[in-house]
């Protein structure tokens, strides 16, 4: 692409992501080695894209790894809105079934507040699935 190239700095304000954020995501190759004026990242309109699609997968709780996935093979154009909407449905499933299961731990909870037995053949939080809590 030519055209106008923003300084990290400018980068860094307008999107809220450290400079440090920025490089450490070219080293991943989440975004494509800048274009330097002076010893400084310069990002171009597609690199700008880049960030900002990053930034909200990345809230949105995708992993660094799931977003480099997505991302691979499109260093060339930013990703667009279908790219986007994809992942997002597919966020909104994950999301749904950690509702869920919250929803059964708070039940089993409850259940073990009211009845107060204690007794492990009898308590239903015992007896549910192993939620698992790590996620990169």
């Amino acid at each position: 692409m030519t055209g106008r190239r923003v300084p990290i700095g400018t980068v860094t304000k307008r999107y809220g992501v450290p400079a440090t954020t920025l490089r450490y995501w070219e080293d991943l190759g989440l975004l494509p080695p800048q274009e330097r004026s002076g010893g400084q990242r310069r990002y171009d309109l597609d690199a700008l894209g880049r960030v900002m699609f990053i930034r909200m997968a990345k809230q949105s709780g995708l992993s660094l790894n799931a977003i480099r996935a997505l991302l691979a093979g499109n260093d060339h154009h930013g990703p667009t809105f279908d790219d986007w909407a994809r992942v997002a449905r597919q966020q909104l499933e994950v999301i749904d079934q950690r509702v869920d299961e919250l929803n059964n731990l708070k039940a089993a909870i409850e259940e073990c507040l009211a009845c107060g037995c204690q007794q492990p053949q009898r308590c239903r939080l015992l007896t549910l699935p192993t939620i698992d809590w790590c996620t990169d």
